[in-house]
């Protein structure tokens, strides 16, 4: 379901390093790229040219410029290409490499107000706020105690707050000093955990929950892999209750926000 108008932007950007664009004229961006316009007099020669690297890659060659109505295809063989980035919506970053707080931000609006409805969701306001809190708690590495009613969609909103700051690798850095020992190989795998107040909400989570928000996720690319997930034995509750005894928090410190 990916829409293909929504990464099309004739807008260039000021700041491109003029030797990217020496091979023509650019008329729009998509996929981290620039589509680069080159008149032979003879024939058409279109380039993307991914903004963040300068990797080029001639993407069709043609006998009359690229009109409106075919447009679609060219920037749809532009993504497949080796120079195409992130898409739009896309939250999945390489590794060493992080997405924007802002631009997840937006992610994450987009996913509550335009994806999730398109599946039989409400838009709730309550819920949205409550997801923006949890998102910016993990991004700034804060506890945070929130409160909900009953109906608000408090599981969907801390899934994909946490998905998004997971995939898109938000504390990577912040973890490789928190664990300097660990190679960030490894580090930057660590699963997100989850605990429940019962077995029930564990297996739905579990059973439902997930894969149907990775089918969702996955069809308007915003991930690229599927979300995994298993229930945690013993062995893991006693190391991740080790990790949180690092820090102790007064009732002071901390304040329950209710939505």
């Amino acid at each position: 379901m990916l829409n293909i108008q929504r990464e099309i932007s004739r807008t260039i950007p000021d700041n491109i390093p003029a030797r990217y664009l020496s091979n023509g004229k650019p008329i729009l961006t998509a996929f981290g790229c620039a589509l680069v316009e080159r008149d032979t007099g003879k024939s058409y020669i279109y380039t993307a040219v991914n903004l963040t690297t300068g990797v080029s890659e001639v993407i069709i060659r043609r006998t009359s410029p690229i009109t409106t109505s075919s447009i679609e295809a060219v920037i749809k063989k532009m993504r497949r290409s080796r120079t195409a980035g992130a898409g739009v919506l896309e939250v999945d970053r390489a590794f060493k490499s992080q997405i924007t707080y802002n631009h997840s931000r937006k992610i994450l609006a987009t996913i509550f107000n335009e994806v999730l409805p398109q599946y039989g969701y409400a838009i709730r306001k309550e819920q949205i706020s409550l997801a923006e809190h949890i998102f910016e708690a993990i991004c700034n590495r804060r506890i945070s105690l929130a409160e909900a009613e009953v109906g608000t969609g408090k599981t969907l909103a801390y899934l994909i707050a946490a998905v998004l700051a997971k995939r898109g690798r938000l504390n990577d850095y912040w973890n490789m000093s928190y664990y300097p020992g660990m190679p960030y190989a490894q580090m930057s795998n660590m699963p997100i955990v989850i605990a429940t107040s019962s077995i029930a909400l564990q297996k739905a989570i579990i059973a439902d929950y997930i894969p149907e928000l990775s089918n969702i996720l996955l069809g308007y690319d915003i991930i690229k892999t599927p979300l995994t997930a298993h229930s945690a034995k013993d062995a893991n509750i006693v190391y991740v209750n080790a990790i949180y005894k690092r820090r102790s928090y007064s009732s002071r410190t901390l304040k329950l926000r209710k939505f």
